[in-house]
C-alpha cells in the first residue's frame, strides 16, 4: 500500500469543502514535499516556516511567505506537519486574522488540549509501575518517550545536517531534497539508507560524499538524543518483572540504531524485541503496525507505553492494547505556560537552546504528578537551566565580536569576569582545540577606579556622594579603609558626609593617592591597548569610564547589558557595546536580563571579597568574603551547568548567532523567572545580593 495515500486522502476529506479558497500550507518538510507532488485541484498559493530566513526562497515550487504576506494573499493556513508540532506552530501564529486549521481539518484554538494528554500529567512512576505488573507484553516508543531529541522539531536535525555539510551540498537545499526523497519512496517505509540512495539518484551528489552526509545525520542525531530516566527505569522494571518487553518506533533509523542506544543505557537489549516501521513495512500512526502486533499476541495482555496521541495511544487501543500515555516535552511545555515561549523560538539555536533547557524541567513525564510547575533542585540545575541560556549566549556574542572587532586581547572586569574569563577560553577551545587563548582577569573594582580618580582630579564628590546604606559607625572603614569609628549621626545625609570627610581630609587623601599608585602601575603593567577590549557584565560604564581616565586611552568594552539611554553620559565618550539590547528603549531596563540580574551578578562573582587596592605585582587586598564567598563551592558547581550546557550546545549547531536569537534567551529568562518554574532551596542556598561600596550586608536573592 502507498505510504502516503491515507495523507492524502485524509486532506481530501479535511478540506476539499476548501477548494475555492487560497491556502497557505505551514510546514516545510516530508508532508508538504509528499502533498505537493500527490494532489490536484486546491489554490496553494505559498508556504510558511518557522525560520525567517527561509522568506522570499522557492519550495517544492511555491513562495516561502510571512504571515503578513500570507494574511494578504490567503484565506486560510492549514498546518501540514506532524500532529505532535501543530499546537507548538499555532501558538507561533495564533494571531493571525486568518482561520488556521489543523491537518485533521479541525479549526486550531486555544482550547482543544486532548483529554488523554490532560489526565496523564497527574499520573505518578508508580502508577506506571500498577500498569506494567498487570501486564503480559509491555511495549514503549522510543523518540520522546524512552529518549528525547533535545530540540523542538525533526527539522532541526535536517538543518543541522545542512549547516555542517555545506560545503559537501554545491548548493543543494538539503532540507528540501531529502523530504522529497523521503516524499518518493511512498511505496516503501524507507530506512535512512534507503533515503540517500534516493538523494543520489535525484542529486549529482558521489556515493562517498552522500556517506559522508548520511554519517553525518546519525552523528546529530546521537548528540542531540538523551535519555528520559524515568522511562528508562521503567524499561528495566517490566524486564525484571518478567514481561516480554518491545520497543516499537515508526521511524527511518534501524533496529540496530536503536539497539546501540539501549545497550549505552545501561539495559540488556538482548531482552528486548526492536519493532521499527522502516523494517517490517507498516507503521503505527495508521494502524497497520498495531494490527500486526496484535495479531502475533492474541492470548497476552499488552500494555503500550507512548507520546503521540495518535499513533502511541488511540491506535493501538483500536487493536485492543491497552495504552499509557507518556507527555512528551510540547505537551509539558503546553501545560505550565510555556507555549507561548516554544512558539517563539524561530531560529535553529533557539530551538535546540531551549530544547536543552526544557529537557532539565521535563524530562521526567512524571514532573507534573505532584505539582503544577516544574522545579530545578539543585545548583547544576540552575547553571543549565536557568542561567546558562543567557551566559552562554553572552559568551558567543563575546567570541563573535572579538572576531569581528579583531581584538587582539581582551580583559575581563573583576569581579564578574572570574568566571566570565575561564569560560569563554573553554568556550574558544570547543570551538578550535588549537586557538592560543588570549585573555586576561582584570584586577578592578569601582572602589579602587574611583579613590583613583579622585586623587588624580583631587575632587572626592563621586565618593563621597556616592550611597551608603551601611552602619553610620563604619562609614570611614567602608568608603576610605580608614580604620576609626565615624561619629556623624546619619550617613544617608551628603551633609554628615561631607563633615566626616573633612575632619578626616588628609588621612583619606594620602591613603587615595597610595591606593592610586599602586593601581596606575599595575594598569600601566598590563598594557592594555587600543586594539584589545574589555569585559564588563553591565551596566552604566563607570569602571570603563574609571580605567579609560587611568590608561589615557579609549578602549571598547563589551557588555552583557549597558544602559545606553541619552541620559548616561558614558555612551557618548566611550565605546559600549551590549549584548542584550533593545533599540527601541536603549536604557534597557525593560529587559528580563535587567530585570532578574540579581541571579547573573550572584552567579558572577569570585572566591574573594571586594577589591580593595591591586599592588603593581597584581596581588589584591580584599574586603571580608561575603556569603556568595562563603558559599563559592556551590557556585562552581552552578557554574559547571553553564558550561556543560555550552559544550553540549557548541558540539551540534554553529556557534554563530543573531539578534533574533539574543532577544529570545532574554524572553526565555524572562519566562523562567517570572514564576512558572520553582526553585528548590538547595538549588538556591548560594544566591546572594552584596555591595560592599554601598552597604555591609548581603541578602539572598531567592527569598
Amino acid at each position: 500500500m502507498d505510504k502516503f495515500v491515507g495523507e492524502i486522502e485524509q486532506f481530501h476529506i479535511s478540506f476539499d469543502r476548501f477548494r475555492d479558497k487560497r491556502i497557505v500550507l505551514y510546514g516545510i518538510g516530508r508532508f508538504t514535499a509528499a502533498l505537493l507532488d500527490n494532489i490536484d485541484g486546491f489554490n496553494f498559493v505559498g508556504l510558511m516556516d518557522r525560520s525567517p530566513e527561509n522568506i522570499g526562497k522557492t519550495k517544492y515550487g511555491l513562495p516561502v511567505i510571512s504571515l503578513s504576506e500570507a494574511e494578504e494573499k490567503a484565506d486560510m493556513i492549514v498546518i501540514n506537519t506532524a500532529s505532535v508540532y501543530w499546537r507548538l506552530i499555532y501558538h507561533r501564529i495564533k494571531g493571525s486574522k486568518l482561520p488556521i486549521y489543523f491537518l485533521d481539518g479541525t479549526l486550531a484554538c486555544d482550547d482543544e488540549d486532548n483529554l488523554d494528554a490532560v489526565k496523564s500529567l497527574s499520573i505518578s512512576i508508580d502508577d506506571a509501575k500498577d500498569a506494567i505488573r498487570n501486564h503480559d507484553i509491555v511495549s514503549f516508543d522510543f523518540f520522546d518517550t524512552v529518549m528525547l531529541r533535545r530540540a523542538l522539531s525533526i527539522d532541526d536535525v535536517f538543518q543541522i545536517v545542512a549547516e555542517k555539510c555545506g560545503s559537501l551540498l554545491n548548493g543543494i537545499d538539503f532540507m528540501e531534497m531529502r523530504s522529497r526523497a523521503s516524499a518518493n519512496l511512498k511505496n516503501d517505509f524507507p530506512l535512512i539508507k534507503s533515503i540517500y540512495d534516493e538523494i543520489g539518484r535525484m542529486s549529482s551528489l558521489s556515493q562517498n560524499t552522500l556517506q559522508q552526509i548520511m554519517k553525518t545525520e546519525i552523528g546529530v542525531e546521537n548528540a542531540l538524543l538523551t535519555p528520559r530516566h524515568d522511562v528508562v527505569r521503567l524499561l528495566k522494571y517490566a524486564i525484571e518483572n518478567g514481561k516480554k518487553v518491545f520497543i516499537i518506533s515508526d521511524m527511518y533509523l534501524s533496529s540496530e540504531f536503536i539497539r546501540e542506544k539501549i545497550e549505552e543505557l545501561g539495559v540488556d537489549a538482548a531482552q528486548i524485541d526492536i519493532i521499527v516501521s522502516c523494517e517490517v513495512k507498516c507503521e503505527k500512526s495508521n494502524g497497520s503496525l498495531w494490527e500486526r502486533f496484535r495479531d502475533g499476541h492474541k492470548d497476552e495482555k499488552i500494555i503500550h507505553f507512548g507520546d503521540n496521541i495518535k499513533s502511541d495511544v488511540e491506535m493501538p487501543r483500536n487493536y485492543g492494547i491497552d495504552t499509557f500515555h507518556i507527555p512528551n516535552i510540547r505537551t509539558m511545555m503546553d501545560a505550565c505556560g510555556f507555549a507561548d515561549i516554544g512558539a517563539r523560538a524561530c531560529s535553529l539555536y533557539a530551538s535546540v537552546m531551549i530544547g536543552h533547557v526544557m529537557n532539565v524541567l521535563f524530562n521526567s513525564p512524571f514532573a507534573l504528578s505532584d505539582r503544577s510547575k516544574p522545579i530545578i533542585k539543585n545548583e547544576h540545575g540552575m547553571g543549565y537551566a536557568l542561567l546558562g541560556a543567557v551566559l552562554v549566549t553572552y559568551l558567543l556574542f563575546l567570541w563573535k565580536k572579538k572576531n569581528e572587532d579583531n581584538v587582539s586581547h581582551m580583559f575581563f572586569f573583576s569581579r564578574d569576569g572570574y568566571f566570565l574569563q575561564k569560560d569563554f577560553e573553554i568556550l574558544e577551545k570547543v570551538i578550535d582545540p588549537h586557538h592560543a587563548s588570549d585573555t586576561s582577569y582584570l584586577c578592578v573594582s569601582r572602589y579602587v577606579s574611583m579613590m583613583a580618580a579622585a586623587d588624580a582630579t583631587g575632587d572626592f564628590t563621586d565618593m563621597i556622594e556616592h550611597p551608603y546604606g551601611g552602619s553610620p559607625e563604619n562609614y570611614l572603614r567602608k568608603r576610605f579603609l580608614i580604620d576609626k569609628n565615624c561619629d556623624v549621626a546619619d550617613t544617608s545625609s551628603n551633609a554628615y558626609k561631607y563633615k566626616a570627610f573633612r575632619e578626616n581630609e588628609k588621612q583619606i587623601r594620602a591613603q587615595a593617592h597610595r591606593l592610586a599608585t599602586d593601581y596606575y602601575e599595575y594598569i600601566n603593567n598590563q598594557h592594555i591597548g587600543e586594539s584589545d577590549a574589555l569585559v564588563d557584565l553591565s551596566f552604566y560604564g563607570t569602571n570603563q569610564h574609571y580605567l579609560q581616565q587611568t590608561a589615557h586611552k579609549k578602549v571598547p568594552c563589551y557588555y552583557m547589558i549597558a544602559n545606553m539611554g541619552e541620559a548616561n553620559p558614558y555612551t557618548t565618550t566611550q565605546k559600549m557595546v551590549p549584548c542584550f539590547y533593545n533599540e527601541t528603549a536603549p536604557a534597557s531596563k525593560n529587559l528580563n536580563t535587567f530585570k532578574y540580574s540579581l541571579a547573573i551578578e550572584s552567579l558572577l562573582t569570585a572566591p574573594h571579597g571586594m577589591i580593595l587596592a591591586v599592588h603593581p605585582d597584581g596581588t589584591m587586598e580584599c574586603d571580608k568574603p561575603m556569603q556568595n564567598q562563603l558559599h563559592f563551592k556551590e557556585k562552581e558547581i552552578v557554574n559547571k551547568g553553564v558550561v556543560d550546557l555550552m559544550k553540549d550546545l557548541i558540539c551540534v549547531i554553529d556557534a554563530d548567532i543573531d539578534d533574533d536569537d539574543i532577544d529570545f534567551v532574554d524572553k526565555l529568562y524572562g519566562t523562567m523567572m517570572s514564576g512558572k518554574v520553582e526553585f528548590s532551596a538547595e538549588a538556591t542556598r548560594s544566591f546572594f545580593y552584596d555591595n560592599g561600596l554601598v552597604h555591609d550586608a548581603d541578602n539572598p536573592v531567592f527569598g
